[in-house]
C-alpha cells in the first residue's frame, strides 16, 4: 500500500520549528536535589522561583543477540510464540509491509529492543465500522433534530481491545522507527509495565497512538515521534464535537498518549501530534485517590512537542496530578491549549509555551449537521481557549510563565473564554504571559 506521508519532510520541518524556539528569559539555576529518577532544581527568573524537575533518560537496552523478522510468515510466527523472546534480544524487522490481524503480545519480558525503519510498515486492526466522514447527515435511518436522551448508538473502543504490540507485565521495552498505519483502536497497548520507550516513530490513525493502564505502569518515554489521527482533517473542519465526544463517531475520541490509573514518571518531547482530537490525556480514578493520590500521575512532562489542530483538549490531566511541567512547546489551532474541569493535585508548570490561534475547528459544519447539536451548544466547542477551568479544585504551586500568545481570527469567545483570572486556582503565580493584544495576565 502506498502512501503520500512523507516522514522525511516532516521530520525535517519538525526539526526546524523546534530549534526555532528560543528562551524568553536568563534562568539561573539556586538549588539542585535529585532521586533515582528525579532530578529537582528551583529556577530564578527575574527574582521568581520556579520549581522544575527533569526525568533521567532511560538507559539504552544492551542487547546479546539479533532476531530478523523478513516475512509476513517470520511475523506470524513470532506472534505464535507462547514464551517470551529470550532478554537482551534486538528484534530487527526488514523493509516491507506487514499485516497483523492480531497483536504483537510482549508479556512477562524484560530488555528487548524492537527495531523498524523507514520503509518497515506495519498495518494494524481497522476499525470494524470505517469513517463515513463527510456522508453523515440525514437519511431515512437518522433523526435529524436534537433529541434530548437520544440514543446514538456510539462505538466506544474497548481500550483492552486491539493494538499491534500488546505490552503486560514487562519492564525495559524499546521500540524506534515504528510506522503503525490503522491501528485501533490503540497502537500500543502498556498494561503494568516499566521503562518503555518510543522513538522516532509514526501513527497513522487509532483512537491512540499509545495507551497505558495500570498501577505498576510508570518511566515511559516517547520523543520524536509522529501522530496524525485523522488524515482526512474533516474531524478537524466538519465534524460537530458532540459527535466525536460521545457520539456516533466516539472513536476519535482519543489522544497521542493516553494513561488511566498509572505510577506517573512520564516523559513526551518533540513530538508532532496533528488533526487529532486530543494531545496527551492521563486520568485517575476518583476511587484511588484516598490511597494513593501521592503516587498517581506524578512526574510528567511535556516538552518541546508541537500540536496542531486539536479538536479538543492539547494537555488534559483529569481528577489529580503530581508536579506536572509543560515546557517549551507550540500549539497551533485547538479548542483548549489546557484543560483542568475538575482537577485537583499538586505543581502545575506551564512555561515558554507558544499558543497560536489561526483557524477555528468545525468552520466547515453544514446547516444539516449543526441539526444534530444541542440548541444552546453549537458554538460552545469551537472557540480557542488557552484554559478550561470549570470546576478546577485545589492545586498547590500553579505556575503560568513566559508563555506567548498570537490570535489571527476573529473569535466571539475572546477575550472571556482567556482573560478569567478569578477562575485559577488560588495563589496562581503568573510571569510575564504575552499576547498579540499587549501584555496581559491569563
Amino acid at each position: 500500500m502506498t502512501h503520500n506521508l512523507s516522514y522525511l519532510k516532516l521530520f525535517v520541518y519538525f526539526c526546524w520549528a523546534l530549534f526555532s524556539l528560543t528562551l524568553m528569559a536568563q534562568e539561573n539555576i539556586e538549588t539542585v536535589s535529585s532521586t533515582d529518577s528525579v532530578v529537582f532544581k528551583t529556577v530564578s527568573i527575574n527574582d521568581v522561583n520556579i520549581p522544575l524537575f527533569k526525568l533521567s533518560p532511560l538507559p539504552d537496552v544492551k542487547f546479546k543477540s539479533i532476531m530478523t523478522i523478513s516475512s509476513q510468515d517470520e511475523l506470524e510466527k513470532l506472534q505464535a510464540k507462547k514464551s517470551c523472546i529470550a532478554p537482551n534480544t534486538k528484534i530487527v524487522f526488514s523493509p516491507g509491509e506487514y499485516y497483523l490481524a492480531k497483536p504483537i503480545k510482549i508479556e512477562n519480558c524484560s530488555d528487548l529492543i524492537f527495531e523498524g525503519g523507514p520503509n518497515v510498515s506495519f498495518y494494524g486492526k481497522g476499525l470494524a465500522v470505517q469513517p463515513q466522514l463527510l456522508i453523515f447527515g440525514c437519511n431515512t435511518n437518522d433523526n435529524c433534530e436534537w433529541t434530548p436522551g437520544l440514543d446514538w448508538k456510539p462505538i466506544y473502543p474497548k481500550f483492552t481491545g486491539y493494538s499491534v504490540f500488546h505490552i503486560v507485565n514487562s519492564s525495559n521495552i524499546h521500540f524506534s522507527e515504528m510506522q503503525i498505519y490503522d491501528s485501533w483502536p490503540n497502537a500500543i497497548w502498556i498494561q503494568d509495565s516499566q521503562s518503555i520507550k518510543i522513538e522516532k516513530s509514526t501513527f497513522i490513525g487509532g483512537t491512540n497512538a499509545i495507551f497505558a493502564n495500570g498501577l505498576k505502569t510508570q518511566k515511559i518515554q516517547i520523543s520524536q515521534s509522529f501522530w496524525e489521527q485523522d488524515p482526512t482533517g474533516e474531524v478537524w473542519s466538519h465534524l460537530p464535537w458532540q459527535h466525536v465526544h460521545h457520539g456516533k463517531f466516539n472513536y476519535f475520541n482519543g489522544a497521542f498518549f493516553q494513561s488511566r490509573d498509572i505510577r506517573g514518571q512520564v516523559l513526551i518531547n518533540k513530538n508532532l501530534v496533528l488533526n487529532a482530537f486530543n494531545g496527551v490525556r492521563m486520568k485517575v480514578s476518583p476511587s484511588l485517590l484516598s490511597d494513593n493520590s501521592n503516587d498517581l500521575n506524578k512526574y510528567v512532562t511535556i516538552a518541546d512537542n508541537q500540536f496542531v489542530k486539536v479538536s479538543d483538549n492539547v494537555i488534559e490531566p483529569e481528577v489529580y496530578l503530581d508536579h506536572w511541567q509543560v515546557l517549551a512547546n507550540t500549539f497551533v489551532d485547538y479548542h483548549a491549549a489546557f484543560s483542568f474541569s475538575g482537577v485537583a493535585g499538586v505543581s502545575f508548570i506551564a512555561k515558554d509555551n507558544k499558543l497560536i490561534l489561526n483557524e477555528k475547528p468545525r468552520q466547515h459544519v453544514s446547516d444539516m449537521e449543526k441539526k444534530w447539536m444541542p440548541p444552546n451548544d453549537r458554538d460552545l466547542h469551537n472557540g480557542g481557549t488557552i484554559f478550561k477551568l470549570k470546576g478546577v479544585g485545589i492545586i498547590k504551586g500553579f505556575v503560568v510563565a513566559y508563555n506567548t500568545l498570537s490570535v489571527d481570527y476573529t473569535n466571539d469567545h475572546y477575550p472571556s473564554m482567556i482573560l478569567n483570572k478569578g477562575e485559577f486556582p488560588e495563589e496562581t503565580m503568573f510571569v510575564e504571559n504575552v499576547n498579540s493584544y499587549g501584555t496581559f495576565v491569563w
